[in-house]
C-alpha cells in the first residue's frame, strides 16, 4: 500500500547575456610621421538571466581587453575596453585580421563568442614578377624587360628601388670546358705561373652598370599602376645575378632578382671537308655534316 507520493519539479536556467555589438570592428590607415597607437571600442554586455552568471573574457593578440573575470546580478550591465593594436603588424602587409572574444561561463558548459576584425592599411604594390631573366645575350650588347606594379592601397604609396649588394657585386665568371684545360696546361708550367693566374683574375664593374632602373623613384596614386623598365648589359665573361629592393615609404620591401649571362657567338663544324669521291653523271650521293652551338 503506497503511504504517500512525492512529485519534483525542476528548472534549469541557462546563463543569458546580451552584446552591445555582435561584431566589433576596427580600422587603421597609415599615416606619415604618425606612431601607431592602439585603437579602443566599448562593448557593453548585460545579463538577461535570472539569476547570478560569473563568466571570463579571452582573446589573443592583437586584440586585448581591460578586465578577464565578471560577475553580474540579472538586469545588471558591464563595459569592457576592447583595444585593437595595429603596431603588432610588422609585416605592414595591409589586410584584416579576424579574431573572436569569447566569453567562457564559469560551471556550465555554455560559450558565447564575440567576432573580432581589426583591418589595417599600408602603402602597398603589387608587382606582377618577381624575377627577371635576362638569359644569355651577345658580349657588350643590351636586353630590356619589363614590370608592371600597382598600388593597391587606400593612400598614394612613394617607392624607391636600390640594389642589394652581395660578396659578388657584378657577378662570376664563366668558366668553359676549353677555359680549364687552358689553365691546367699553364699551372704546370714553373715559370710565369703567378702572372698567368693573376692574368684570369678580371674584376667585374660595379652592378648599377650592369643593371639599371627606370624609374628608381616615384609616387602612385591608388590604383595607378607603373611599367618599370629593367635594362641588362652584357659583361664579358661573366654570368650576373642580384636582387632589386623596391622600399615603399611604410610600407614593406619588395624584391625581384634580376639575373643575365653575356657571351660570343661560337660553333664549330663536325667536318671542314666532303669528299663524295667518284659519282655516276645520272646518279647522287649524299654526305652529312653538323653544326654545335658552343655559345
Amino acid at each position: 500500500k503506497v503511504v504517500f507520493n512525492s512529485t519534483f519539479e525542476g528548472e534549469f536556467i541557462n546563463p543569458l547575456l546580451h552584446f552591445s555589438e555582435n561584431r566589433m570592428y576596427f580600422k587603421y590607415v597609415w599615416e606619415p610621421s604618425v606612431y601607431a597607437v592602439p585603437i579602443q571600442k566599448t562593448l557593453e554586455i548585460t545579463s538577461a538571466s535570472l539569476l547570478q552568471t560569473t563568466f571570463m573574457l579571452k582573446c589573443q593578440p592583437p586584440f586585448s581587453i581591460n578586465a578577464e573575470k565578471f560577475t553580474l546580478m540579472p538586469g545588471k550591465t558591464v563595459t569592457v575596453d576592447v583595444d585593437f593594436d595595429p603596431g603588432l603588424r610588422t609585416d605592414r602587409v595591409s589586410g584584416p585580421t579576424h579574431n573572436r572574444l569569447q566569453i567562457i561561463h564559469l560551471d556550465h558548459p555554455q560559450r558565447d563568442n564575440v567576432d573580432l576584425v581589426g583591418e589595417v592599411c599600408f602603402p602597398n604594390l603589387k608587382l606582377d614578377t618577381t624575377e627577371m631573366d635576362f638569359g644569355c645575350i651577345l658580349n657588350d650588347t643590351s636586353k630590356k624587360m619589363y614590370l608592371n606594379m600597382t598600388n593597391v592601397s587606400e593612400m598614394a604609396t612613394a617607392y624607391q628601388w636600390d640594389f642589394i649588394i652581395e660578396e659578388l657585386p657584378g657577378g662570376i665568371p664563366i668558366v668553359k670546358e676549353e677555359d680549364e684545360k687552358q689553365e691546367k696546361k699553364k699551372r704546370r708550367k714553373k715559370k710565369g705561373a703567378d702572372k698567368d693566374e693573376n692574368a684570369q683574375k678580371v674584376e667585374p664593374p660595379p652592378i648599377n652598370e650592369i643593371f639599371d632602373i627606370l624609374p628608381l623613384s616615384g609616387v602612385l596614386q591608388p590604383g595607378e599602376t607603373e611599367t618599370v623598365e629593367f635594362t641588362y648589359n652584357a659583361v664579358p665573361g661573366f654570368r650576373s645575378e642580384v636582387l632589386a629592393s623596391c622600399a615603399v615609404e611604410g610600407g614593406p620591401e619588395y624584391e625581384v632578382n634580376l639575373k643575365g649571362e653575356g657571351s660570343l657567338i661560337e660553333y664549330g663544324l663536325s667536318s671542314h671537308e666532303i669528299e663524295f669521291t667518284e659519282v655516276v653523271f645520272n646518279e647522287s650521293s649524299a654526305s652529312e655534316f653538323y653544326v654545335e652551338n658552343k655559345g
